[in-house]
């Protein structure tokens, strides 16, 4: 180790150079600053732009009536027919959402449920523009569902589309 007189006599026959070993510090900080302040500007720039992104998305993401990021994507109930209804009830309030005027609807006999998905079918009269918000409502919203059968055909009234729509959902119950 060094002793206090060996650096006290280095200084003292050196002192320019601890002056100029100083000055190149204090220069160094300053050079430095303004970088410093330049990386912190974009860093605010970059977080400001992420948060108006983030606003544009929540703004356009309009979730369906009745349903939430927090909700189950599973089909809820004890039984299979209490799941069933649900997945009835699911599919008939978001057609009758969108405008449609339900005809029928049906569930497919839970015999013929496989790897525990339930399946429901529901005719209705609607206008175009309205099937587009009922497909969204029904893949977008929760519990998740599948449209897995559509068959559009021109209504009776003028204007308006005769759908049948089949939509399965995935009931965990059934695994037990």
């Amino acid at each position: 180790m060094i002793s206090a007189a060996a650096i006290n006599d280095l200084v003292s026959r050196h002192a320019r150079l601890g002056a100029l070993a100083y000055a190149a510090a204090i220069l160094m900080l300053v050079a430095l600053n303004p970088m410093l302040i330049v990386d912190l500007a974009q860093q605010y720039h970059t977080r400001n732009s992420s948060l108006e992104q983030l606003e544009q998305l929540k703004a356009r993401l309009k979730l369906p009536a009745g349903s939430s990021l927090g909700d189950s994507p599973f089909l809820e109930g004890d039984s299979e027919t209490q799941a069933s209804a649900a997945l009835l009830k699911r599919l008939t309030t978001a057609s009758a959402q969108a405008g449609a005027n339900v005809l029928s609807s049906e569930v497919e006999p839970q015999a013929n449920a496989k790897d525990g998905y339930l399946k429901a079918m529901t005719t209705c009269e609607l206008e175009e523009p309205a099937l587009q918000r009922l497909l969204y409502d029904l893949e977008a919203g929760m519990p998740l569902l599948s449209v897995d059968q559509i068959l559009v055909q021109p209504a009776s009234e003028r204007g308006k589309l005769r759908v049948v729509i089949g939509v399965s959902g995935l009931w965990p119950g059934a695994a037990q």
